[in-house]
């Protein structure tokens, strides 16, 4: 019994032995080599997006590909809003133009919400609104009340339209630049 237990041991060792010396060897001129890493990957195939980095602030404003983005370029008078084609690593390919990241001076963001727009919209109209039917009612002539309330109106609208602007202008310098990320 223990001589059959011994040459079945002596047996399954020399077989897998040989087994895996004819796995590693592979067939003909197919190699695989699993300690190595993949290829890198073409500068075409990485995925980025674009970062509006601010010195200081954590909050950054972040466009990908086939986003809008509104820009102006250095001694240019012209504000561009096109989409992003394509993002490579120091530049932005914008119908079919490659455009260096150094030459764009400015970006401007849209930041309009809701209820300012809504208030905005409503004191304009209340105020024009006022006026227009007071001189209906009344005809030509003006009291005070006529001339105070759409004021009130039309101040209140001013005052919105300075708090909360529908666009912010980031000129780029050293402290607030673009550079592009790699998207994993």
């Amino acid at each position: 019994m223990k001589t059959f237990f011994l040459t079945s041991i002596i047996y399954f060792f020399v077989i897998y032995t040989n087994y895996a010396q004819e796995q590693k060897a592979g067939s003909g001129n197919e190699t695989r080599d699993t300690t190595s890493t993949p290829p890198p990957k073409q500068e075409d195939d990485i995925k980025r997006f674009l970062v509006l980095e601010k010195n200081g602030a954590e909050k950054r404003l972040r466009f990908y590909e086939k986003q809008e983005i509104q820009f102006k370029l250095k001694g240019d008078k012209v504000k561009n809003k096109l989409k992003i084609q394509k993002i490579k690593e120091k530049s932005l390919i914008i119908q079919e133009v490659e455009i260096p990241l150094e030459s764009i001076e400015s970006i401007r963001i849209n930041t309009s919400s809701f209820y300012p727009n809504l208030f905005k919209f409503a004191t304009l109209a209340g105020g024009v609104g006022y006026l227009g039917l007071d001189l209906v009612n009344n005809g030509p002539e003006m009291t005070r009340q006529s001339i105070i309330t759409p004021a009130i109106f039309l101040g209140t609208h001013v005052l919105l339209r300075i708090l909360y602007p529908n666009n912010k202008t980031y000129k780029l310098n050293s402290k607030k630049y673009l550079k592009t990320l790699i998207i994993f």
